[in-house]
């Protein structure tokens, strides 16, 4: 499952400062299977198999993975923490891990769950379905039924018998995706998440944008001259969907980020304030405080 690298607002009236370009820091756990062949673009195991094979650090510490990552579980309890939110898990939960939130496992040996884990370029397209962002309403954790986790689980044993033969086979590629496609459809109307409305345009637009602005500290007014929308029709689009302005839209999405970053204590703290684009460490403590409500070594001291 694990590679590793290493590495590293709205204008509210912090201190702008020169500095060096600002740039996404490096995630920490890639897609990477493991005795499976080297091209696999999807893998399927059991949880347990993949909590036995993370190193001692990933168990201690948040991890952030840039892949996707579905536990389908099948018997016993547990919890597993995502993005700061401890899910509890039991028979017929589906949780839905997305690339680059934050996540900890627990060790609950008497929990079963089955996991599939795919990279973002291996996704598959699924047409008008439900639209997941940090914030969005998407629920990450659905509850199946008797019925529904028997299909789920038929399809799932499928796909492992593709995995097991993809290196005989050109076409057990294909036929992963396509059985992913359909356990992930599938998963959201048994949600009943399948039937979504449409979202404004001018949202989609600033919610992309953001994604890729995430550390510049840019106002709602600079975002939307960069898609052109003006910061009302964004805050029109913003309070539809979420009942926010734009501008809280965006700071949660800053905040969340800042959470994730401060909580990887492995991390060092100069590779987080430079990610946001900040030289003085005073500026950074400014920045978090006024953001988090506390200092960024407070923050951090509860994940040491």
């Amino acid at each position: 499952m694990a590679g590793e690298e290493q590495g590293g607002e709205e204008g509210g009236g912090e201190e702008r400062e020169e500095s060096k370009e600002v740039h996404e820091p490096a995630i920490d756990i890639f897609f990477a299977p493991q005795h499976q062949p080297s091209d696999l673009p999807i893998e399927i195991l059991e949880r347990q198999e993949l909590m036995e094979r993370m190193p001692a650090r990933h168990m201690r510490n948040l991890q952030r993975a840039r892949f996707h990552q579905l536990l389908v579980c099948t018997s016993g309890t547990g919890t597993h923490h995502v993005d700061f939110v401890p899910y509890a898990l039991s028979e017929g939960i589906v949780l839905h891990i997305r690339p680059g939130q934050v996540q900890r496992f627990e060790e609950t040996p008497k929990l079963a769950a089955e996991m599939i884990i795919w990279p973002v370029e291996h996704d598959p397209k699924i047409g008008q379905g439900p639209v997941w962002y940090p914030g969005s309403g998407v629920p990450s954790a659905i509850q199946l039924d008797s019925m529904q986790l028997s299909q789920v689980t038929g399809w799932v044993a499928d796909m492992r018998t593709e995995q097991d033969r993809f290196a005989e086979s050109d076409r057990a590629g294909e036929l992963l995706r396509a059985i992913l496609k359909v356990v992930l459809m599938k998963v959201d109307e048994f949600g009943g998440t399948a039937a979504d409305p449409a979202l404004p345009p001018a949202y989609l637009a600033l919610r992309e944008v953001l994604e890729r602005r995430l550390f510049s500290r840019s106002t709602v007014a600079e975002l939307g001259a960069e898609i052109g929308y003006s910061a009302r029709t964004l805050d029109r689009a913003c309070e539809a969907v979420s009942g926010q302005t734009a501008k809280q839209v965006v700071d949660e999405r800053i905040n969340l980020e800042l959470r994730r970053l401060l909580a990887d204590v492995s991390r060092p703290m100069a590779d987080v304030r430079e990610a946001f684009g900040f030289i003085d460490p005073s500026n950074f403590t400014k920045f978090v405080r006024r953001r988090l409500g506390r200092t960024p070594g407070d923050f951090r001291q509860d994940f040491a």
